[in-house]
């Protein structure tokens, strides 16, 4: 099939952003599927020798990415345009694992062994920053962040036998280490690939998804009550586990795999809370394990180094839409973004 594509090169702030449509990127990989529509993708690469890790999106304009190198940008018109935040930490290359943005406000997570794990707020747009929390022990790793009525959330690895949770209210500069009924599995924590393996839905209701250990599980807390234990169907051991989680309703996607078996297919799952049944996804055509996860509507999205996996409601087969190196995703009411290796953002249309 005849390639395609239009370019557009946008400059703004103290960013440039080459942005290639490649109209016909997802037409080609999936020339053998018939009677599916196909999104569009615009590629754009905003900095130089960065991997972005993390993304959040606000009012369908502002979009901030984040990832190694203390890196921080953000588009204020959907993606068209980029410009470097001001970040903290630079002097120190933080990977910022995750990031989450509430108008003014910013929270910035570094994943790392002890200091290198931190938590950053801004409630200035990023002018100013505040160090809330840093690991203090070799033992300290951060893995992810959420939002939920107010409040912020953090899940890192296992320390001393207990699961390690920390929130904070409103300014997010409170952080308080929470006690769980329930003690650490054996090496139990999580992968801070894309910030996804804490999540939350629009009840306050927040999800966790652990690995690295024997029997890999979900931590879930209602608004409200406490935490609960959930056994998974996941394959466990080093590497392994579940990776990124989402909650819609009272469904839970549920996706991971092992870093150890990179031949062996990613896997998913749909857990619902009301009828405590687990129901596997049709197969994932990436292999290894999943790093990012995003809903959109009634359509699931997939993403890891081999690329970008599309699941719309009623099919029996997902769609490959992307082979680029994508860590993250989110999306919003009409695109989605991704963001990974090479200094690489995705937006995604048409879905």
């Amino acid at each position: 099939m005849k390639k395609k594509c239009s370019i557009a090169i946008f400059s703004t702030g103290l960013a440039l952003a080459n942005s290639v449509v490649f109209a016909s990127e997802s037409d080609s990989l999936n020339s053998n599927i018939t009677g599916l529509s196909i999104p569009t993708i615009e590629v754009s690469k905003i900095s130089s020798g960065n991997r972005f890790q993390a993304v959040d999106i606000a009012d369908g304009k502002i979009i901030y990415v984040s990832g190694t190198n203390s890196s921080v940008y953000k588009s204020e018109n959907a993606g068209e345009s980029w410009q470097q935040v001001n970040s903290p930490g630079k002097h120190d290359k933080l990977q910022y694992r995750d990031i989450l943005i509430d108008q003014d406000k910013i929270v910035l997570m570094s994943a790392g062994v002890k200091d290198q794990s931190r938590i950053y707020t801004s409630l200035n747009q990023g002018k100013d920053w505040k160090l809330n929390l840093i690991g203090k022990q070799e033992s300290d790793f951060y893995d992810c962040i959420t939002n939920a009525k107010g409040e912020t959330w953090l899940y890192g690895d296992s320390k001393d036998g207990m699961l390690t949770v920390f929130s904070a209210e409103q300014n997010a500069s409170g952080w308080k280490k929470e006690t769980l009924p329930f003690r650490a599995n054996l090496n139990e924590g999580g992968f801070a690939s894309s910030g996804t393996c804490i999540n939350s839905n629009s009840d306050g209701d927040i999800i966790v998804g652990t690995g690295n250990t024997e029997s890999p599980r979900l931590l879930l807390k209602k608004h409200n009550h406490d935490w609960q234990s959930i056994t998974t169907p996941f394959k466990g051991g080093e590497a392994a586990g579940v990776f990124s989680v989402q909650l819609k309703d009272s469904n839970v996607y549920a996706f991971g795999g092992s870093l150890k078996e990179k031949e062996g297919h990613a896997v998913g799952y749909k857990y619902n809370l009301t009828s405590s049944n687990w129901q596997p996804l049709p197969e994932l055509p990436l292999l290894g394990a999943i790093y990012g996860s995003a809903l959109i509507n009634d359509s699931i999205l997939i993403s890891n180094p081999q690329g970008v996996a599309l699941l719309k409601k009623g099919e029996a087969k997902w769609q490959v839409i992307s082979n680029l190196n994508i860590w993250a995703l989110e999306c919003h009411s009409s695109f989605c973004v991704g963001v990974g290796a090479d200094d690489t953002v995705i937006k995604i249309t048409n879905i």
